[in-house]
């Protein structure tokens, strides 16, 4: 498991890997004050390396979130997505943006970060390898100042991390029991998850959508379609 973020998840790869319960060797690189496009384009050759069995948790965006505009959450949105269809070969888990306790809940920042995890969270539904772990919305979750998590708050958002990676383990390994079917002869053919241009079609207008925050005829209910 490798951990990419800013100042927010420091000392997050000691803890996480308390609360494991599998094998997994947890790395980070953790680069305070980074905003989102410093994040998303680091450690690429050791991101292109991994595969099915490992996990990228990325957590950024809260330095972007000063003085922030339409622009700005529009491009932490493109930047994550962008992220999470270049490494698709790999386990994602998107930390959503923390709270700013620091400043008026009503705030035009916690306003813009309440939007951009929401959007976030849509986002994240349209990938089958990519999650969303919530960070702690506690107020005593966080240090004095209320911008960092306190060591409560840090040890809570180590166990969601540690929760949400036995979990995916655990679906691994039920994948892995399903029995496959034995082919007459050879055939060279991808048996993963197809679909027609017209599907693809609409999977783009779905991100875009969520993106641009522009309002579809569609209908909202997203279909899955799976090998029988």
């Amino acid at each position: 498991m490798l951990i990419i973020g800013d100042s927010h998840l420091k000392g997050s790869a000691t803890k996480t890997n308390q609360f494991l319960n599998t094998k997994f060797s947890v790395r980070s690189f953790i680069k305070p004050g980074a905003t989102i496009n410093k994040l998303v384009s680091s450690q690429e050759k050791e991101l292109k390396d991994l595969g099915k069995k490992d996990v990228i948790v990325l957590s950024g965006g809260a330095n972007d979130m000063d003085n922030i505009n339409e622009d700005k959450g529009s491009e932490v949105l493109t930047k994550m997505t962008k992220f999470m269809q270049t490494y698709n070969n790999t386990n994602i888990a998107i930390i959503s943006i923390p709270h700013r306790f620091d400043l008026d809940n009503e705030s035009r920042t916690n306003l813009a970060i309440q939007k951009i995890n929401s959007k976030l969270k849509k986002m994240t539904k349209l990938f089958r390898h990519v999650s969303m772990i919530e960070m702690e919305s506690n107020r005593k979750d966080y240090t004095k100042h209320g911008l960092h998590l306190n060591k409560a708050g840090k040890e809570g958002l180590a166990r969601s991390i540690a929760n949400l990676i036995n979990q995916i383990v655990l679906r691994e390994n039920k994948e892995k029991q399903v029995i496959t079917l034995n082919w007459k002869e050879e055939v060279n053919m991808d048996i993963s998850v197809q679909m027609s241009p017209e599907q693809l079609k609409h999977r783009h207008l779905e991100v875009t959508d969520i993106i641009s925050n522009r309002t579809s005829t569609r209908p909202k209910k997203t279909t899955y379609y799976k090998e029988k």
